[in-house]
């Protein structure tokens, strides 16, 4: 395995990690506390979000991916978040979404 490789790998399992809180967030809700590390559920999405900035970042500084980008990726950003409270909307309109 190269360094690549491992950096990727890590990255995945970050991401996983990440999904896996928010399942658990969605059965047991944000405020719901792990017995076996004591944290809030939305404390564990947060710290792995954080760990997978991490290692996202050492993948840029090893010329892996390209560097972020901030008024560039700002821009990404805010249409990213047009795109999805427009899908919100059209949910809520669906009935899918409640107040």
């Amino acid at each position: 395995m190269t360094k690549k490789e491992h950096l990727l790998t890590c990255l995945s399992e970050e991401a996983s990690e990440v999904i896996k809180d928010i399942s658990k967030s969605l059965r047991f809700g944000l405020e719901d506390i792990n017995p076996s590390n004591k944290k809030k559920n939305k404390e564990a999405i947060r710290q792995e979000i954080i760990d997978f900035i991490a290692v996202a970042e050492m993948l840029v500084e090893d010329g892996i991916i390209e560097p972020f980008n901030e008024l560039e990726d700002l821009y990404t950003i805010e249409d990213k978040k047009e795109k999805v409270a427009k899908y919100i909307s059209y949910a809520q309109k669906k009935g899918t979404i409640i107040q």
